[in-house]
């Protein structure tokens, strides 16, 4: 998809990647509407699982059930918890980026996911917990699968002047900050393993991964497992802010990932983060 294939920045630095996309939403809205739309049913239960777990009932009762479904299931852009004296973004713009950075990973590095996006979200107007996309990429050899790295991908979204924004590596819950927590074992992660575990339906990955939590469990110094990281920062930025500076500590200096390899990905949009994700979660609703 032309989505992912208008580049404007890519760079490899030693075992690090750093890349910039363009999405030219003004204008290119309608197309990418029927790319993501689809995705974004499907990370919130109105794709293939609801047409399955929906077959036994009739058709009234069933678009009733969807309503229901893209109602209480799917951010709403009404929601501002700005409004209740908070200080979190909106669930709309702090949430596309999650799918979106999912979406890249399963199908550009064929990333594999325990679940859906709405399974691993207890209110979809409240922030997510745990880490935003986890995933393992598996390899078959000799007939026998392995695995190859486990995917640890933390989204931000920013439209500061200031570049590399304060997201990426100053706030307390910045990009680096987390991601860096992550590499090194922290009980997040941990229980972004478990969880994995417990949730995998395809029992030699799940053998994996218990494989992969046992060892980081005995090795505090995580030298052997740390090379099977493969780090994620993810960034949503606006086309009037982005720089190739965004890329910040990650690019400048990646050392203390200490054998963990980085792939950095910018999405650049030409319209506030707003309003592209407003307009996008109302769509998915069938609100506009």
């Amino acid at each position: 998809m032309a989505l992912y294939r208008n580049i404007i920045f890519q760079k490899k630095k030693n075992e690090h990647l750093y890349t910039a996309f363009q999405l030219s939403y003004s204008s290119d809205r309608e197309t990418f509407l029927q790319y993501i739309l689809p995705v974004l049913r499907e990370e919130y239960g109105l794709g293939e699982s609801f047409e399955q777990k929906t077959e036994s009932l009739s058709d009234d009762r069933k678009e009733i059930m969807r309503d229901l479904m893209k109602r209480y299931n799917t951010p709403n852009p009404a929601v501002n918890p700005l409004n209740s004296g908070r200080t979190q973004l909106k669930p709309t713009r702090s949430k596309i980026g999650e799918v979106i950075a999912k979406d890249y990973l399963h199908k550009e590095l064929d990333v594999s996911f325990a679940g859906r996006i709405s399974l691993e979200e207890d209110d979809a107007d409240l922030p997510k917990r745990g880490v935003d996309n986890f995933g393992f990429i598996f390899k078959e050899v000799d007939g026998e699968f392995e695995l190859q790295k486990v995917v640890i991908c933390e989204v931000k979204a920013s439209e500061s002047k200031k570049n590399p924004p304060e997201v990426v590596s100053e706030t307390r819950d910045s990009l680096y900050k987390s991601l860096l927590e992550l590499s090194k074992g922290s009980d997040r992660l941990m229980k972004a393993l478990v969880k994995s575990f417990d949730r995998f339906d395809v029992n030699k990955f799940a053998a994996l991964i218990a494989e992969l939590a046992v060892d980081i469990d005995k090795n505090d110094a995580l030298q052997d497992t740390r090379k099977k990281m493969l780090i994620v920062p993810f960034l949503l930025r606006t086309a009037t802010t982005y720089s190739d500076d965004d890329f910040g500590v990650f690019y400048t200096d990646p050392s203390e990932f200490n054998g963990a390899s980085i792939n950095y990905y910018i999405m650049v949009v030409d319209v506030a983060l707003s309003d592209f994700a407003d307009d996008l979660y109302s769509s998915v609703r069938g609100e506009s």
